[in-house]
């Protein structure tokens, strides 16, 4: 709020009118304080007013006359510059409200607010429902939400009168924004023109995108207006788009006399069939001039405003020919502002007006910075630009390594890639590189999936996620979420190498892995978590609902029970969706009086399943169960021994170079047989097992000698080196031939299936 200091009106000066004569900015701020605190008076400028002295992007300027007191301000042709309004709250211009302001020119300045902005005025209704603006110009900055104009924001009464005024401003809105005002009731506008642009953005409320877009060069949306003698030349950008009004209520009409707007400029509605449309050349070769000027010398030379008993000449139009591109009322000509609008979209929700530099948003949050689209940097930006703005993680608190994969060695790292997704950095990826606990994190049952909680609002995760042979657990999920599980939902992702267990998730479609997988490849993933399904939807011990995705190399052996549909697997299958070499040996019951169980999956399983298992020993139903097995005749039952069986291992390791040549993006582990349990992945083990590495031949060797790391291959590739832990320590590419690695420590390591002691 603008401060300002207490003086007695009485020290300035009246003229024969009555009007308090406005010398300085300081005479300017006296006549500001007397009317703010309720004194009804008028107001003449002698001199130009400057308000940088008083507001700026320190301090907003504070709307005069917001008790709606009778005042009149008369400008004298002066004008007053620099005027400074940044926020987001409505109601915001240089006056609130007005009887009448004339011969006033407003310029260079910047206003930014809500609903109801506009440069001059936000409300045309005057102390008495009385209101004229005549011979007022404007040329800066406005931008707003609804109800946005360059001269006025709102005509809420009838009869208000608009005279020898323009627009040279860039106005911009989200709905019902115009060039002079963004809405208005049956009131007139005479002789005014606009050549500023108008445009309307996208706006965010929460996470929900609007854009209604309503625009036009004079009023966005009215309620019955009269035009005489105006042109309309500004550029407009919108959804709903009119040369001279948007969006007519109702079936008021518009009237239009002697108005003109340059061709091609908006759609053409019904109510503007009397608008003579033109192009460029008669706007600047002096034929509009003409027009303009004879309607005031044959026609009407001024206008009677009724509600003051005050008669307005219309003032005359110049041009020089061919070197204006159109004219302007006398000793009134403005080039319209040519600032450009940055909207920002995506996890920094702004527009900004961008003049001759500008600063990029910094990221309030320690934990992230911003990225922009396109490399966009606030620099030689040439015209209107949307930047998208993507949140992600710090790299000073996750590091990546070579491929750009974020490197997750503990809870508080998995979560802070966790609420970058949500917040909108989808497409980054990241890897284990420890096992995760992630127990503290989740103690109050808490845990918001990776990907978004809810279908309407969520970031479906789409980068991929490498569990590198780790494990995660302690994941606690009891909030109610819509979409359950370690990610919620992916759409076009990666997940693999992973096992999740010791977990419990809840939710309405759930699944241990995955809730709602679309267009997403999943391999070489486990899971013994618990999962519950609270509604009549989706819940699955591995993913709660696969679209035209692929799971290859997967196993679930963690309970399922749920209210509506429950499989031990997956839940419904989309058309093209592919599991293949997979099993679930779990628990299959029902929470509620009509649960329907499968010991697999529970919908469309003839999709693309094959080579698939399940216990036949676990799935036991319960008395009024509806039993969904005969769904599975592509799922093969098999008893506990069979299960635990070498005989297994060998099955499910017997599909695996089919399925490598048919998905050559995959690196699939190979399975072992546990102690009393079912098979493995080997990863998962000690740690030995394929690694991730894009060399497809088995005749790597490796060894070491005096300290220095021997590879021998058939092909060139990336080979990755672990350590005795299991842990990445180095990827490396490699030639046919031998390589050799000299700055390893003294250890144990893994290529491959190779064993390598360096001493």
């Amino acid at each position: 709020m603008l401060c300002l200091q207490s003086v007695m009106v009485f020290s300035l000066e009246k003229d024969a009118d009555g009007y308090y004569l406005i010398e300085n900015t300081s005479d300017f701020l006296t006549f500001c304080t007397s009317v703010n605190e309720g004194t009804s008076m008028n107001g003449r400028l002698t001199a130009d007013i400057d308000l940088s002295t008083v507001c700026g992007e320190k301090q907003n300027w504070t709307p005069i006359n917001p008790l709606k007191k009778s005042i009149r301000f008369d400008g004298g042709n002066h004008t007053i510059s620099h005027l400074y309004i940044d926020t987001n709250e409505a109601n915001q211009a240089l006056f609130y409200c007005a009887d009448i302001i004339q011969n006033l020119i407003v310029k260079d300045f910047y206003v930014r607010g809500g609903d109801n902005t506009s440069a001059l005025l936000v409300l045309g209704s005057g102390s008495n429902g009385k209101m004229l603006i005549n011979n007022c110009h404007v040329v800066g900055d406005v931008i707003g939400a609804e109800n946005v104009g360059g001269i006025c924001a709102g005509i809420e009464m009838k009869s208000a009168n608009i005279v020898n005024c323009s627009n040279s401003a860039l106005v911009v809105g989200t709905n019902a924004v115009g060039g002079l005002t963004g809405c208005a009731n049956e009131c007139s506008f005479d002789n005014c023109y606009n050549v500023g642009r108008v445009k309307s953005y996208y706006r965010y409320e929460g996470n929900e995108l609007t854009q209604k877009g309503i625009v036009a060069g004079f009023v966005g949306h009215t309620s019955g207006c009269e035009f005489t003698n105006c042109y309309s030349y500004g550029k407009i950008s919108g959804l709903a788009k009119g040369c001279f009004v948007g969006e007519r209520g109702g079936r008021v009409n518009v009237g239009l006399t002697s108005c003109f707007s340059l061709e091609d400029l908006a759609q053409v509605h019904s109510y503007e069939s009397a608008v003579a449309f033109w192009g460029k050349n008669k706007f600047k070769d002096g034929t509009l001039l003409n027009s303009l000027n004879g309607f005031l010398k044959n026609t009407q030379s001024s206008v009677m405003v009724s509600n003051f008993n005050l008669m307005i000449m219309y003032l005359t139009w110049e041009q020089k020919q061919n070197e204006d591109e159109y004219p302007h009322i006398a000793n009134n000509y403005y080039t319209p502002t040519e600032d450009f609008v940055i909207n920002y979209r995506g996890d920094y929700f702004s527009i900004e007006i961008f003049k001759k530099s500008m600063t990029l948003p910094v990221c309030d949050e320690k934990s992230f910075r911003y990225i922009f689209s396109d490399q966009f940097d606030g620099k030689n930006v040439v015209s209107d630009t949307v930047v998208v703005v993507t949140k992600i993680i710090n790299d000073e608190l996750i590091d990546k390594d070579e491929e750009g994969f974020y490197l997750i060695r503990n809870a508080q790292q998995l979560s802070l890639f966790r609420d970058a997704v949500n917040g909108g950095a989808t497409g980054i990826s990241a890897r284990l590189m420890n096992n995760i606990n992630m127990s503290n994190e989740c103690q109050d049952g808490k845990w918001p999936s990776i990907g978004g909680s809810d279908l309407c609002c969520g970031t479906p995760f789409n980068g991929v996620f490498d569990g590198n042979g780790y494990t995660i657990k302690g994941l606690n999920q009891q909030d109610g979420y819509a979409f359950a599980g370690l990610f919620s939902r992916a759409n076009g992702a990666t997940i693999k190498n992973l096992m999740v267990e010791d977990s419990y998730m809840e939710g309405c479609f759930v699944g241990s892995i995955c809730a709602y997988a679309e267009s997403s490849l999943i391999y070489n993933c486990g899971s013994s978590a618990q999962v519950v399904g609270t509604c009549h939807e989706g819940a699955a011990g591995f993913v709660g609902v696969a679209v035209d995705g692929t799971i290859l190399n997967c196993y679930n052996t963690g309970s399922v029970k749920g209210e509506g549909k429950v499989a031990g697997f997956v839940g419904a299958l989309k058309p093209t969706s592919i599991v293949e070499n997979c099993f679930a040996s779990c628990e299959v019951a029902k929470s509620g009086n009509h649960s329907l169980i499968s010991p697999f999956v529970f919908e469309n399983a003839e999709v693309g399943v094959s080579h698939c298992y399940y216990d036949s020993a676990r799935y036991v139903r319960s008395s009024g169960d509806t039993d969904l097995s005969l769904l599975n005749i592509f799922v093969t039952a098999k008893s506990e021994r069979e299960m635990k069986s070498l005989e297994f291992v060998d099955t499910l390791n017997a599909q695996i170079p089919r399925l490598e040549e048919l998905y050559p993006q995959t690196e699939l582990y190979s399975w072992s047989a546990t102690n009393n349990g079912c098979p493995i992945l080997s990863m998962f083990t000690v740690g030995l097992g394929k690694n991730p590495s894009n060399i497809k031949s088995k005749t790597i060797n490796a060894y070491g000698i005096e300290g220095v790391l021997h590879i021998e291959s058939e092909q060139a590739g990336d080979v990755t080196i672990l350590n005795a832990m299991g842990q990445i320590v180095k990827k490396t590419h490699i030639q046919p031939g031998e390589t050799k690695i000299y700055d390893l420590d003294k250890g144990i390591y893994f290529i491959q299936n190779n064993k390598v002691i360096l001493r």
